[in-house]
């Protein structure tokens, strides 16, 4: 997916496994930016919460969409069928790797613990 954004084509987006309505609508007004801005988006690869949220828009816009998920965590954050490409891995170290090698730039959303470690280790990686 090439794009004219300053060499951005895809984008990290951390943000919770859980559904929250008060976040639900900006969620889906990102997923719309990131389709008229013809960026990719790399997430998590859960399909429920927040990930569901933003990784149905994007992908039901006809947008790029790479999820990556450890196969002890798919039967938990996952409704059965993933969104997009999905890749399952062993580790969460592994997943962060890979999420971050396939992203030009990153965004954290409202979120839990999870979202908290991924931002930490991030920044701590490009620190």
């Amino acid at each position: 997916m090439e794009n004219n954004n300053n060499n951005i084509n895809s984008i990290c987006i951390f943000c919770g496994s859980k559904k929250n309505p008060s976040y639900e609508s900006a969620v889906k007004e990102l997923a719309n930016l990131f389709l008229e801005k013809k960026i990719g988006l790399v997430y998590g690869g859960g399909t429920v919460g927040m990930m569901g949220v933003i990784a149905n828009a994007v992908h039901d816009g006809g947008g790029s969409v790479y999820g990556v998920i450890p196969t002890w965590l798919a039967p938990v954050e996952t409704s059965g069928k993933s969104i997009g490409k999905c890749v399952l891995v062993k580790t969460m170290h592994e997943r962060k790797k890979l999420m971050y090698d396939a992203s030009d730039a990153f965004i954290a959303m409202p979120g839990g613990f999870g979202t908290l470690d991924e931002l930490l280790e991030l920044s701590l990686i490009h620190i």
